[in-house]
């Protein structure tokens, strides 16, 4: 499945508008069930959708290795990830119901707060981070990604 799409567009810079041709990102809907339970929907680019299930459950607290799942199938076409873990698992049963996380800026998961009340371990010393070493970081990351220079977003 294509993570692209090219499209026209009014481009302004300045005083000038432009109509043009452009490639933009898609953002494709993709819901991940485990056991047969929806727990959320991600607004996501329609690539590695394997690798972003496993990422998804494994940053969620669902499962601490791959040895978790049984049976991982993913559908592209109905955008669905249907996830069977080899254990019953506490949080599966806390989380039924629909959950949509967009992919703009800021946005975090319903999950985080709930579960590090389970997993949460003090901070015992503070942790700096220079301003420009965030953004050397970014510009790393942004200079190693087709989809941004082709697109100039993620």
């Amino acid at each position: 499945m294509k993570s692209t799409k090219e499209m026209e567009i009014l481009r302004v810079r300045g005083e000038n508008i432009n109509e043009e041709e452009d490639i933009l990102v898609i953002e494709y809907p993709f819901t991940i069930f485990i056991n047969d339970h929806e727990i959320i929907t991600l607004l996501c680019s329609p690539k590695s959708l394997k690798e972003l299930t496993v990422g998804f459950l494994y940053s969620e607290g669902f499962i601490d290795n791959l040895d978790k799942i049984e049976n991982l199938y993913i559908d592209e076409e109905k955008g669905l990830a249907h996830v069977y873990l080899k254990e019953k698992n506490e949080f599966v049963e806390k989380f039924q119901g629909k959950r949509t996380i967009t992919s703009g800026c800021g946005k975090g998961t319903l999950f985080y707060n709930v579960i590090d009340s389970f997993k949460s371990k003090k901070i015992e010393k503070p942790l700096d981070i220079k301003i420009e070493e965030i953004r050397d970081l970014m510009r790393k990351f942004n200079k190693n990604s087709e989809l941004f220079l082709n697109t100039g977003g993620v």
